[in-house]
């Protein structure tokens, strides 16, 4: 009915029958290269979050993945003996009936699981942020090819463990602080893939970019290991690999598992902190076979670089994450 009407009332208007949709009959799936995408193998597929660079449709319109509220908000609707999300009370504050555990094997794949309650829901929270905001860096690197991504969700209408970015109380978990900068106009994300890292920059910009692009190896004391400058030359509204870089470079040697990559761009006087990315072991899930047609899918590349010549306001302070996926919230 709705086609006839838009008809009626507006001959020619573009319609948008559906989603997720392909064309005339048909809907869109994860393969797909056309029409808009809703792509769950993250989450009910089990799928780890580096295939979130496998799956890019035309326009991803739902993603996500879920996390708990913070402490203070699930102490609303908690008392002490609940504090265990495998607790029926935890169960009835859940819309996925496979939410809670499926948390926890993703954290698993990603962290050593805490045992006390609250720090299991701040590990969650990163969790989630880390993984939503590898969908957008994924998503946006592949411009032109893919020109939108929507994740789901924004907030919730009961206090509750969800897919949201902000909770019942408009408390903004890890994932809102981390998609505020995924989403910035100019941004900077980097990927370990076949022993290198690739540096990839994004500009929504409606002019031209020059900058410089300062990566630095700090270990977690903060004493530099290694550093290295290129000069970034970028067309309007583009996205291009901008460094590749062995890891053994990176490394010099060591795991990488105590040290960070900081990514800085900077423009005449201005300059902007992007990113701390761990060049360490890879997460268990990430660590898998190449796609059947034994190649990733790579963003189009309109941009070029070379070398030159020579955590949220108010939130309690938790100790250090383990392993090497430290991260902090700006």
């Amino acid at each position: 009915m709705l086609p006839a009407v838009v008809n009626a009332y507006h001959p020619g208007l573009f319609y948008w029958p559906s989603s997720p949709f392909l064309e005339h009959g048909k809907l869109a799936g994860y393969d797909t290269q056309g029409g808009d995408i809703h792509y769950w193998g993250v989450w009910h597929g089990e799928h780890p979050f580096d295939d979130f660079y496998k799956y890019i449709g035309r326009f991803m319109s739902e993603y996500g993945f879920q996390s708990f509220p913070e402490f203070r908000t699930v102490k609303a609707y908690t008392l002490p003996k609940d504090w265990d999300i495998e607790s029926e009370v935890m169960a009835a504050h859940q819309r996925s009936g496979i939410g809670n555990l499926r948390i926890r094997s993703y954290m698993k794949a990603h962290y050593q699981v805490p045992s006390e309650f609250e720090r299991m829901l701040y590990v969650g929270q990163v969790l989630q942020a880390e993984g939503i905001k590898m969908a957008i860096e994924a998503h946006r690197s592949a411009k032109p090819h893919n020109m939108g991504t929507l994740y789901w969700q924004i907030n919730d209408c009961w206090p509750v463990a969800s897919w949201s970015g902000m909770d019942y109380y408009q408390r903004w978990k890890a994932m809102h602080y981390f998609v505020k900068k995924a989403f910035a106009p100019v941004a900077v994300s980097a990927r370990e893939v076949d022993n290198e890292v690739q540096i990839r920059v994004v500009s929504d910009r409606m002019d031209s970019l020059e900058a410089t692009l300062d990566l630095r190896i700090l270990d977690f004391d903060g004493n530099p290991v290694w550093n290295r400058q290129f000069q970034i030359l970028a067309a309007p509204n583009t996205a291009f690999l901008a460094a590749a870089i062995p890891s053994g470079e990176l490394h010099r040697g060591q795991s990488g598992r105590n040290q960070v990559m900081e990514m800085t761009l900077k423009q005449g006087k201005s300059c902007t902190q992007l990113g701390l990315f761990p060049p360490g072991q890879r997460p268990p899930s990430a660590r898998r076979p190449r796609a059947a047609n034994g190649s990733d899918p790579q963003p189009f590349r309109t941009g070029r670089a070379h070398p030159p010549q020579s955590g949220p306001p108010g939130q309690k302070r938790l100790p250090r994450l383990p392993r090497s996926r430290r991260v902090l919230f700006r």
